[in-house]
This record gives C-alpha cells, structure tokens and sequence, in this order.
C-alpha cells in the first residue's frame, strides 16, 4: 500500500526523511501531471514580481459559494476555480469519472488569507519577545531610545533571534508567512499536513487523480508538489490570462497585473522598521514599570533611521551575522544611501528608500540564482 511504502514525515530520522523525500519526488517526476514545485524550484512563486520585489495582492476577495461556506479568495482565483468546478461536477454527471477521494466535492478549505492582518500579528509576537529578551539579559532601565535601539538590534543579530523579522518584506519570506497571502492557491484538502508523503501518495495514485489533473490543468491551474491538494493559478497560462485581463490585450498582462492586482509591500519596509522600534521601546518602558517614556523618545534624525533601516535590512537577507554590525558591504551602501537622502530626500522614486529597496530586490535575485 502506498501508506506503507512512502514514509516520509514519519520517521524522525534526518537520513530517513530524505531518502522517503526522495522516493515521493521519484514518483512524482515520473509522472506526466505537470506539479508547481515551491520546494526546489519556485520558492517564491507568487510571492515576487519579476524584478523580485516582494508583492501582495489587492485583497478584493469573495466567497467561493454555497457549497464551500465562509471561504473566501481574490476575486480572479475565485472566478477560475468555480469555472473548473462547474465544469467538472457536470463531467461527473454525464459520464463514469469521479474526484480523487481525498478532494471529493471540490470544496475549497482555504484560499486567501490577509497578508497585513498575518504581518501584525506576526509583528506583535516577535515585539513580546525581543522585549523580554532585553529586559531579561538586565538592560539598564534609563537608557534612552537611541541606546535601546542599537542594543535591540545587537540582539537581532544573536544567533537565536535571526530567524526574527522585522520588516514587512523581511517577514513575506519568513516560515511563518503563509503562501495563501499570495491569494493564487486554492486548498481542496482537510485539513492534511504536507509532512506525511503516504496522503501524497495516496492522492496521487487514485486512479481519478490523472484525469482531474488533467482538467484542471485545462483551467489554468497548477497541483502543488508539496501538498497536491492544493492548486495553484499559473499566471503564465493564457487561459488564466484572459479571464483577468476581461478583454484588454493579452500583452498588457505583466503590467496590469503589477500595478492593479499586487503592491509592493517594501514601500511599507522603512515605516513598518520606524514603527517596530517605537512601539518596543514603549511596550519595554512599560513592562519594567517606568510611569512615562523619557522626553527623548523617537528624536532620532532621519538620517539616523534610514542606517537602522538598512541595516536591518542586511540583516534580514543574511548580509549581516552574529555581532557584526557593520561590514565593507554595509558601510559602501549607508554612504550612497545617505548621498541619496541629502540630494533627494526619502520618498521619491529615486529616493533614499527606494535605493534600499532596489539593493535589497537585486541582492534576493543573486541568492535566488545561486550567485550569492
């Protein structure tokens, strides 16, 4: 039985794990459905734009029907996914196919989730504990807001506490971030955890998975490798295409998909940054008993910002490492950030932060290729 012959997920043992791993992607390369691969391949599929700038969808969503209650997805992933399913539930009708087991009734579990709504929270955690890690190691209790910055960001480079971010870009690539931010994935599961290859496998064999698949890749839809219960929209299918496009030329689709449907959410990055520090130095004033933030709370100049910023920045990409808070690398690029700033000031496409946020998108380019 395929529960028996594919164990990873189960096993505990490093060594195990990867070669079960291995047995399940043998399968699944042999076979002629075409999967989404977001484990070796596609990392970031949904989650950059061409020039690798971090995205999020416009979150204009709906619910998918009466058949799947309280599940909501972006307009477009919604409209798609009901064509197909229409589709298909009358091929079940009028001939002697049915669904895979695993996903009978094609009723979506999970679509679109908020990426704003997952990043506060998210934000808010790492607040609690950043600030209980500072007050636990006895930080003097007066230190000023400058002060306390430079040592929350000490403590942001220990090896326990990088895997923290800080920035809404930073935290897009996090673990914690969830791929149904991107709005493009649809779940037709229950529940089932992508760690156990045997309901992998087990969906996959089904003598009905070939054709579903089939079909639903007719529809401009993707079978995630990792969790094939879970489709994908292909942006690069024509289909998918004109259904957005709702009769504008096919060849605008790049560009109106960019700039109606997604924003960039390194815009947000410096603020989100500023924000952070302010709000954890308030939430540590307060946890150790001070009756008022000192007078020079959040004095710091502009200037002085923009280098927190773009040190956490480097931080987050993995140009900075334990203790070191500064490098050849950093230090050439705070001078052209800061020529830039006193030339052109900070909000401008051209910009102080737009030049960090061009760095960054290039550099996740090189490490993403290899290259870095």
């Amino acid at each position: 039985m395929a529960a028996e012959e594919y164990l990873g997920g189960t096993s505990g043992v490093t060594k195990i794990e990867f070669k079960e791993r291995k047995k399940y992607l043998d399968y699944v390369n042999s076979s002629e459905v075409k999967f989404l691969d977001t484990i070796y391949e596609r990392k970031l599929y949904g989650l950059v734009n061409d020039d690798y700038e971090i995205i999020a969808p416009i979150p204009n969503t709906k619910l998918f029907g009466d058949y799947s209650p309280d599940i909501y997805g972006l307009n477009y992933t919604v409209d798609i996914f009901n064509e197909f399913r229409k589709f298909y539930t009358d091929l079940i009708i009028n001939s002697d196919i049915s669904t895979p087991y695993l996903i009978d009734g094609l009723k979506p579990s999970k679509s679109f989730v908020s990426f704003d709504e997952n990043y506060k929270k998210y934000i808010g955690s790492v607040g609690t504990t950043l600030s209980t890690a500072i007050i636990t190691d006895g930080n003097n209790p007066q230190m000023n807001f400058s002060r306390f910055v430079t040592i929350a960001q000490e403590k942001l480079l220990e090896q326990n506490f990088m895997k923290y971010k800080i920035t809404k870009s930073g935290y897009a690539l996090a673990p914690e971030s969830n791929v149904h931010q991107t709005g493009l994935y649809v779940d037709l599961g229950k529940n089932y955890t992508a760690n156990l290859d045997s309901v992998k496998v087990e969906l996959v064999t089904d003598p009905q998975f070939p054709c579903y698949a089939q079909y639903v890749q007719q529809y401009g839809f993707q079978i995630d490798f990792n969790s094939p219960w879970r489709l994908a929209l292909d942006l690069e299918d024509e289909f998918v295409q004109d259904n957005i496009l709702n009769g504008r030329p096919r060849e605008f689709f790049k560009d109106f998909y960019s700039t109606t449907l997604t924003v960039k959410v390194g815009g947000d990055d410096f603020w989100a940054t500023k924000t952070f520090y302010e709000l954890l130095y308030i939430q540590y004033c307060t946890e150790i008993g001070l009756q008022s933030i000192p007078d020079d709370f959040s004095n710091l100049r502009m200037d002085q910002w923009l280098e927190i910023f773009l040190r956490e920045r480097f931080r987050e990409l993995g140009l900075l490492n334990y203790r070191m808070t500064e490098s050849n690398l950093f230090e050439k690029n705070l001078v052209k950030m800061l020529d830039i700033y006193n030339m052109y000031g900070i909000q401008l496409n051209y910009g102080a932060i737009s030049f960090v946020n061009k760095f960054c998108s290039d550099t996740l380019k090189l490490i993403v290729e290899g290259k870095l």
